[in-house]
C-alpha cells in the first residue's frame, strides 16, 4: 500500500514538472524520459477506455510494444471484472485514489497478470475530466508462489491425512476408497480413482473412486480398456513406471477424442501415477484437476509419494491378508488332520522307543474295547498273543532302526476276544532322531470271513456258468482262454480244459491273428463292453459281447466273451421287418384309396392331395427333416383333404358362391379327417397334421384358431404346399391363378399367416431349384 501511495504522489511531482516543462516547450522529452525513470507501471487511458499512453514497464508486464499498446481498449487488458470495470470507468471522475490490492489483468498472451493498482481522475485546464492515470506492480510471483505453497500444504494435507487412515485402515478396498476420497475432499481436486492390471498386464480395471460431484464420475468409460490402445495415457505410466501430467486437457491434441467429456465434468488437468511393487506396475493412480497447469513439480514429488505410500499400504495389507490365510489355512489344516486321524476308519496309533502307548485313536478304542487314556504310558505287549510276540517285538526293533514295516497281526480285545489288523508301521523322527513308532492298522477280521465267503462264491459261479446255455470264455489281453465254461467246449467237440491256454481266434475260426472288428479286441482297446454278431459256415448266427475286466490299479487285465446263438431271433426279426413294411404299404395304400375316393367325389380338385404331397415333402427336405419325418409329411400331404368325404359332392364342385352354411360344412373337414385318422398308429403326428393344415399363424385359422409355436410344424408345412397348390390350380368358382400369384401370396403373409421358415423355403425351391407340380 505504501508502495502505492509513493507512486501517486511522484505522478503528481511529475505531473508538476510536466506543466512546467511545458512553459518550456520541453514537455514530450521530459514527460517520457520522467515515466520510463519510474519502475512501475504508467497507464494512461482516455474519456473512452483507450489506451494514449504507456510507459515501457507497463508494455513489458502485458507482453506488449510501446505501439501495440496504444489505443488498446481497456476490456482486453483487464477482462470482465465488473468491480475492476466499474472502478476504471472514466465517465465516473473522483479525485480520490482508487486502490485494489490484487487484481487480474491479462497478458498478450492470455496468460494471467497479478497486480497491484491504483487509478486517479485526471483533468484538463477545464476541469473536465480527460481520463484516468493508473499504476501497475506486477506481483504475479507473489501469488503463484502462495498458490503453489497452497497446492504443496494442500497435498502435504492429503499425505497426512492418508497415512493416518493407513495405519487405521485394515481392509484393502476401504483403504482404496479412503485415498481416493481424501485426494478429493482434503486436496481439493475434482476426482480421483484407482485402477489395477489383469490379464497378464493388457488390461485395466477400475476398483475404487471418488467425484467432487454426482454424475462426474463414471470408472468404467474413463479407465477400464485395453493398455495396446495408443491413446492409453495408463500404458505410458505403466511402461515407464513414472507419472505422467496432461497440463491442460482441452488443449492436448492427444485428448481429442475425450475433450468434450472433459470439459463437460470440468477436468482442466490431470496426473496419473504409476502403484509399484517389487519394481513392477500393479495399478495406477489417476486424479483431475479443475484447472489448468494444476500440478508443479513438487506437487509431483508428493503425489509420487502419496502413490509410493498407497502401493506400500495396498502390499502390506495382502501380505496381511496372506498370513492371516496362512494361519487360518494352518489351524484349519491342523483341525483336519486331527480330525482325520481322530476318525479315521484306520486305528493309529503311536509308541514310544520302549514300546509304550503314546496316543490312540478312536478307531482303536471301538476295535480294541479298551479305553486307551488308561493304557497311555503302558507296553502293547498284553495286547499280543503269547505266541506271536517275538515275531511283533522283532518288527518293533526294526522300526525303531528306520524301517518302515507291513505285517499282519492278531490282536486281543478288552474281553479277550481277538481281531486280525493289516499293519503298516514306520518310524518317528524328531531332530533326526527316532524316538518313537507310528502305525496305522485296518481291521481285516471281516474281509478275511468275506474273502472265505468270496471263494466260496467263485466255486457257486462256476458251477452257475456251467449251467447256462451260453458259451463263457475268460481271455487275457493276447486272447488265450483262461478258463471255458463246459457249453464253450462242445461247440468245437472238445472238453473245456482242453481251451484253456489256446488262441480263441485259433479254437473257433481257425485264423493266426485276431478277427478283425472282434468285441473281445475292442472291450480290451476301449475298456468298455463291446458287442457284434457274427454268423458260421452252416447259416447259425452268434451275438458276441465282451466284458472288460480290470486289475486293482483299474488297468484292462483281462475280458469276459459271452457267446449267444441268436439264429432264431434273427429271423423272427426278419419277418416282424417284413411284417411292418406290409402294414406301411398297406396303410399307404389304404389312405391313397381314401384320397382317390374323394378325389372321385370332386374331380375339380383331382391330383390335389398327390400335389400338395409332393411340394411338402420338398419344402421339408429343404428344411433339414429327417427321412422318416418327410415320409410322414408325404402321408399326411396324401390325407389332409380326407375329410371331404363327409361333405355333399355338389358343395365340393359348386361354381358359383358358397354360402355361409356351406362352407362352414367345408370348414368341417379337418376335424372328420382327424377323426378318421386318430385311431390309426403312425411314427409321425399325421393326425394332428390333417387337423391343423387350415390353422394360421396369427390366429386367424380353423378349426381351433391356434397360433404360432401352437400349430406343429409339419402342419404349418402342409398349410403353405396346400395355399400355394390350391391358387395355382383351376377351381370351379374361379381360374387359376397361377404359380406367381401364389408365391406372392405367402410373401405378403410371411410371419402373418404363415411360418416364415417354411415361406422361406418354399420361395427357394421354386425360385432356386426349378421346382414344378408336374
Amino acid at each position: 500500500m505504501e508502495n502505492s501511495i509513493s507512486v501517486i504522489e511522484e505522478l503528481d511531482i511529475l505531473r508538476d514538472q510536466i506543466t512546467e516543462l511545458k512553459k518550456q516547450n520541453k514537455e514530450e522529452n521530459w514527460y517520457s524520459i520522467l515515466a520510463e525513470a519510474i519502475q512501475e507501471g504508467i497507464w494512461l487511458i482516455d474519456t473512452e477506455g483507450r489506451t494514449k499512453f504507456a510507459n515501457r514497464k507497463m508494455a513489458e508486464m502485458f507482453g506488449y510494444g510501446v505501439g501495440e499498446i496504444i489505443d488498446l481498449p481497456l476490456s482486453i487488458l483487464i477482462g470482465e471484472d465488473n468491480q475492476l470495470v466499474s472502478a476504471l470507468d472514466t465517465k465516473q471522475c473522483c479525485p480520490e485514489v482508487v486502490e485494489h490490492e490484487v487484481v487480474r489483468l491479462f497478458r498478450k498472451d492470455g496468460s494471467n497478470l497479478w497486480a497491484r493498482l491504483s487509478a486517479s481522475s485526471i483533468f484538463d485546464k477545464d476541469g473536465q475530466c480527460a481520463g484516468k492515470l493508473i499504476s501497475i506492480i506486477d506481483i504475479t510471483t507473489c501469488i503463484e508462489a502462495e498458490e503453489e505453497l497452497g497446492r504443496v500444504n494442500r497435498t502435504l494435507k492429503v499425505l497426512s491425512e492418508f497415512n493416518q487412515a493407513l495405519v487405521r485402515t485394515a481392509d484393502e478396498k476401504v483403504l482404496l476408497e479412503n485415498a481416493c476420497q481424501t485426494v478429493v475432499e482434503i486436496g481439493g481436486y475434482r476426482l480421483a480413482f484407482i485402477g489395477f492390471l489383469k490379464n497378464e498386464n493388457k488390461i485395466i480395471y477400475p476398483v475404487a473412486g471418488f467425484g467432487e460431484k454426482e454424475g462426474c464420475l463414471n470408472l468404467r468409460n474413463i479407465l477400464e480398456g485395453s493398455l495396446d490402445e495408443k491413446s492409453s495415457f495408463a500404458s505410458i505410466v505403466i511402461q515407464t513406471k513414472k507419472p505422467f501430467v496432461m497440463k491442460n486437457i482441452p488443449d492436448n491434441p492427444d485428448f481429442l477424442s475425450r475433450r468434450a467429456e472433459a470439459l463437460e465434468k470440468g477436468y482442466m488437468s490431470s496426473i496419473i501415477v504409476p502403484l509399484i511393487s517389487d519394481d513392477r506396475v500393479f495399478g495406477v493412480l489417476k486424479i483431475c484437476a479443475k484447472e489448468p497447469d494444476a500440478f508443479d513439480s513438487e506437487e509431483v514429488k508428493l503425489l509420487m509419494t502419496l502413490g509410493e505410500d498407497l502401493s506400500y499400504g495396498v502390499m502390506s495389507l495382502r501380505t496381511r491378508e496372506k498370513h492371516k490365510r496362512a494361519e487360518e489355512a494352518l489351524a484349519e489344516s491342523e483341525e483336519k488332520y486331527r480330525t482325520m486321524v481322530e476318525y479315521s476308519n484306520d486305528l493309529i496309533w503311536t509308541l514310544d522307543k520302549n514300546g509304550n502307548f503314546t496316543y490312540a485313536n478312536k478307531r482303536a478304542e471301538e476295535v480294541s474295547g479298551y479305553k486307551m487314556a488308561n493304557w497311555l504310558g503302558k507296553s502293547f505287549a498284553p495286547m499280543i498273543p503269547l505266541d506271536d510276540l517275538p515275531r511283533i517285538e522283532d518288527i518293533f526293533m526294526k522300526t525303531l532302526s528306520g524301517k518302515s514295516m507291513q505285517y499282519e497281526v492278531t490282536v486281543y480285545r478288552e474281553d479277550r476276544s481277538i481281531f486280525t489288523l493289516s499293519v503298516n508301521t514306520a518310524p518317528i523322527f524328531k531332530n533326526n532322531e527316532i524316538v518313537g513308532t507310528v502305525s496305522f492298522g485296518r481291521d481285516i477280521t471281516e474281509s478275511r470271513k468275506v474273502e472265505e465267503a468270496l471263494r466260496a462264491s467263485e466255486r457257486e459261479k462256476a458251477l452257475i456258468l456251467e449251467s447256462v446255455s451260453e458259451l463263457v470264455v475268460y481271455q487275457d489281453r493276447e486272447h488265450k482262454v483262461i478258463w471255458a465254461n463246459s457249453v464253450a467246449g462242445e461247440s468245437v467237440n472238445q472238453m473245456a480244459e482242453e481251451l484253456v491256454g489256446r488262441y480263441c481266434y485259433e479254437i473257433w475260426h481257425q485264423r493266426t491273428e485276431p478277427c478283425i472288428n472282434c468285441p473281445v479286441t475292442e472291450a480290451l482297446k476301449t475298456g468298455k463292453p463291446q458287442e457284434g454278431e457274427t454268423s458260421s459256415p452252416d447259416g447259425r448266427e452268434w451275438v458276441i459281447n465282451g466284458y472288460p475286466v480290470r486289475g486293482t490299479d483299474g488297468e484292462v487285465i483281462s475280458v469276459v466273451e459271452v457267446t449267444q446263438e441268436i439264429t432264431e431271433r434273427k429271423r423272427m426279426e426278419r419277418e416282424l421287418r417284413e411284417s411292418l413294411e406290409k402294414l406301411k404299404r398297406i396303410t399307404e395304400e389304404t389312405i391313397c384309396a381314401l384320397a382317390t375316393t374323394v378325389e372321385i367325389r370332386d374331380p375339380y380338385t383331382a391330383g390335389h392331395q398327390q400335389r400338395v404331397s409332393k411340394l411338402a415333402c420338398g419344402i421339408a427336405r429343404e428344411m433339414g427333416f429327417s427321412e422318416e419325418g418327410i415320409e410322414g409329411i408325404y402321408m399326411a400331404g396324401l390325407a389332409h383333404d380326407i375329410g371331404k368325404i363327409h361333405v355333399p359332392a355338389e358343395i365340393l364342385s359348386k361354381p358359383g358362391v358358397i354360402s355361409k352354411v356351406e362352407f362352414d360344412m367345408i370348414r368341417t373337414h379337418p376335424e372328420i379327417g382327424y377323426d378318421i385318422l386318430k385311431t390309426i398308429e403312425f411314427s409321425c403326428p399325421i393326425a394332428q397334421m390333417v387337423l391343423q393344415h387350415h390353422e394360421r399363424m396369427d390366429g386367424s385359422g380353423y378349426p381351433a384358431g391356434l397360433s404360432g409355436d401352437e400349430i406343429i410344424l409339419e402342419a404349418r408345412i402342409l398349410a403353405v404346399a396346400d395355399v400355394v397348390e390350391a391358387m395355382s390350380s383351376y377351381r370351379p368358382y374361379r381360374p387359376s391363378l397361377g404359380v406367381e400369384m401364389a408365391l406372392e401370396e405367402i410373401s405378403q403373409n410371411r410371419g402373418i399367416l404363415y411360418d416364415t421358415d417354411v415361406v422361406d423355403a418354399c420361395l427357394k425351391l421354386f425360385n432356386e431349384k426349378g421346382f414344378k407340380f408336374d
